[in-house]
Order: structure tokens, then C-alpha cells, then sequence
């Protein structure tokens, strides 16, 4: 399988590396010429190369990994997704005037996700990675693996998804909807930034 990942930056590079390491290829993309991604590319190693948005947004997994103010944008730009799965890892924060620290976006009742959907045309859409800090989305960890919550409304895509995500490393958990589910592992939500371990002996932490 080849993933596409939409962004280069510490989430896209990371989860890049945990796709390579299940078997897979990734091909990736930032907002400048894939030149630019040459020295990412040659650390990530065999398997992994750069292309144009167009050409990572074909492939029949994409992860969106940009920051919120880029995503319609990027969604303009692809227009429409076939019924392609994607992946949104994204947090709806963004840097307002003067500040020094990103605040989260009101979406008038939508999550994060549903709004990423209602951009991303025929895409079937799951959220999943975002409630997870850079350092922690380390898939195996000593004595378990990393839980990782995933919602959507498209019950094939989470079916086709669920075997990747246990080949990266996590245990996956799915939390229904992208409205129920979204709500709980966006910024503000009751998951978001909790890094639970399923341990090897069944007890959770």
C-alpha cells in the first residue's frame, strides 16, 4: 500500500515513518516544489518519496497533516476526492494577532472533522492522530501499545483503516461519528491530549 500524507512537518514525518515501518510506501507533500523534501525523504529512508498535491492526493489513503488555516486551501486545490479515504490529523487552532499561542476555532455546533468534510468533496472522511502529541504517536510502546481513538461516518473506510493503524504499532478504538466521536477528541474535547497505553496484560493505564 502507498499513503499519501498531506504536510511534512513533525506529525506528517512521524506518522510517515511508523507507515514505512509496517511494510508500507508514503509519498508526501508540503506547500513548496517537492525539492524541498528531499532531506525528509532521504532520513525517512526506502519506501518514501515526494510528489505535487495532486499526484498525493490519488492515492487511496491520504492524511491530512497541515495547520487549520491551510486546509480549505488544500481542499480547493484537490476539489474532488473520488471516495478516497482521508485521514484528518488535523486541531482546529489557529494564531490570531498578537498571540503567542494557538486558540481553538468556533465551527457554529460542527467538529473539526465534520467541517473538514463538508470541504473535502465525495472524500470519506475519519479523524484520527490529532488527540495524540507529536512525541506520543509512538505506535508500540515497552509493555503495550499506544491507544489510538478514531471516529467516522463511513463504517467501510474505519474497517479498511483498523488493519493499518494495528500494523503501526496502535490499539485502535473506535468512538462512532464524526459529531460523537469528534466532539470527544478535538481540542477541548474529553480525549484530546490523553495518551493511554492498552498493556499486554489487558489492563489500561
Amino acid at each position: 500500500m502507498k499513503a499519501g500524507i498531506i504536510g511534512a512537518g513533525n506529525v506528517g514525518q512521524t506518522l510517515a515513518r511508523l507507515i514505512l515501518a509496517a511494510g508500507n510506501e508514503v509519498v508526501m507533500c508540503n506547500s513548496r516544489e517537492p525539492e524541498t523534501l528531499s532531506s525528509a525523504i532521504e532520513t525517512l529512508g526506502k519506501g518514501a518519496s515526494a510528489a505535487t498535491l495532486a499526484e498525493v492526493s490519488e492515492q487511496d489513503i491520504v492524511i491530512l497533516a497541515v495547520w487549520w488555516d491551510t486546509v480549505p486551501k488544500v481542499m480547493e486545490q484537490v476539489g474532488d476526492w473520488s471516495s478516497r479515504i482521508l485521514i484528518d490529523a488535523t486541531n482546529q487552532l489557529t494564531f490570531t494577532s498578537g498571540s503567542t499561542r494557538p486558540i481553538p476555532v468556533k465551527l457554529d455546533g460542527m467538529t473539526g472533522s465534520e467541517y473538514v468534510s463538508s470541504l473535502a468533496k465525495n472524500a470519506r472522511v475519519v479523524k484520527a492522530f490529532n488527540s495524540l502529541f507529536g512525541q506520543f504517536m509512538d505506535g508500540e510502546v515497552n509493555g503495550g501499545n499506544r491507544v489510538l481513538f478514531y471516529a467516522g461516518d463511513d463504517n467501510n473506510a474505519k474497517k479498511t483503516l483498523h488493519p493499518l493503524f494495528t500494523a503501526m504499532g496502535f490499539y485502535p478504538v473506535d468512538l462512532g461519528g464524526l459529531k460523537e466521536g469528534g466532539k470527544l477528541m478535538q481540542v477541548g474535547g474529553a480525549l484530546n491530549g490523553k495518551h493511554f497505553i492498552k498493556r499486554t496484560e489487558d489492563m489500561c493505564l
